[in-house]
């Protein structure tokens, strides 16, 4: 009875391994402190895009959480400054990294004709996506108080361009091909 007591007494005493559930705030601007998706050359958002959370444990595979939330437009506020962010600030859980409470979360963007990134991808619409982030997400703390949440802004989100679609790239090259052959012809 000693020994299982003992042996009790020391795994309450090991640090817990594995992944732990924590969160994050879903908020791309909080304050003055905004960062914004913007349309291809930096323009505002005019139409709706979407937004979701991808996370993970710190070095691991990211996977969707939460749920798609749509970008502000510069039709929603009156600021036109404004559009391009989202404001949700709800928490949304993260599984992380063991104790250390770290993760990786990158934001991705789309086009809202479409359900899912993947979708919007694949039909050649307008999408992009932030770079990683890591950082210490919120959550209970075995050896202390739990922590509170943090923001995207507080986790080192910046602000990225949404890519063309593949019609407007595809028209360029055209363009460019064909005032490459008649320079080429032009000179024969």
């Amino acid at each position: 009875m000693k020994k299982i007591i003992a042996i009790l007494s020391l795994a309450a005493l090991m640090p817990l391994s594995g992944n732990a559930q924590t969160s994050v705030i879903f908020a791309t601007n909080f304050g003055t402190d905004g960062h914004f998706v913007t349309d291809t050359g930096g323009a505002n958002l005019t139409r709706d895009f979407f937004g979701q959370l991808w996370a993970g444990p710190t070095g691991g595979t990211l996977s969707a959480i939460g749920s798609a939330t749509r970008f502000t437009t510069f039709q929603d506020v009156e600021n036109p400054s404004a559009a391009g962010v989202i404001v949700l600030n709800t928490p949304v859980q993260v599984t992380s990294s063991g104790n250390s409470f770290t993760a990786d979360i990158r934001l991705y963007a789309w086009d809202a004709a479409h359900a899912t990134f993947s979708a919007a991808q694949t039909a050649g619409a307008q999408h992009g996506q932030s770079a990683v982030m890591t950082g210490a997400v919120g959550g209970a703390n075995a050896t202390g108080p739990a922590t509170p949440a943090p923001t995207l802004i507080d986790l080192g989100f910046q602000s990225f361009q949404l890519v063309p679609e593949p019609g407007t790239v595809t028209l360029g090259l055209l363009g460019l091909g064909g005032l490459i052959a008649a320079r080429r012809k032009r000179r024969a």
